[in-house]
């Protein structure tokens, strides 16, 4: 239940931070949180429902993180997708690896600090493999 709730809100957060109408954001966040494949997969005990809580996160995170690059949002971030590859081994640490090179270059300032935040992360996630 309040995976199903926290997914509602960070959808339509998402959905204003990129700009969508309101009313619109607010309808797609209805239709998609009351559809049958979201109401019957939030009762059935698998990953997939956390899994998409937390690529919600990410993506917020994300673009938080793109906005006003930090050490904090970086260690948010990198914390989201390293719970994700705790998870599911198809989010593997080649995957953060990669992601943080794309994030690193696309974020132009305070990069070091980003870079910091991936680097605690990913020791978590390394430690999975030793």
């Amino acid at each position: 239940m309040a995976l199903g709730l926290a997914s509602a809100l960070l959808m339509y957060r998402l959905m204003l931070n990129l700009n969508v109408n309101p009313g619109l954001a607010l309808g797609l966040t209805i239709g998609f949180t009351v559809s049958p494949a979201v109401v019957l997969s939030e009762n059935f005990p698998m990953y997939e429902y956390l899994m998409m809580a937390l690529l919600l996160a990410a993506t917020l995170v994300l673009y938080y993180l793109i906005s006003k690059p930090g050490f904090w949002p970086s260690l948010a971030l990198f914390s989201l997708l390293a719970a994700l590859a705790w998870i599911r081994a198809l989010y593997h640490l080649y995957f953060l690896v990669a992601f943080a090179a794309i994030v690193v270059w696309f974020v132009r300032q305070n990069r070091l600090a980003v870079l910091a935040g991936f680097q605690l992360c990913l020791c978590s996630r390394y430690s999975r493999f030793t």
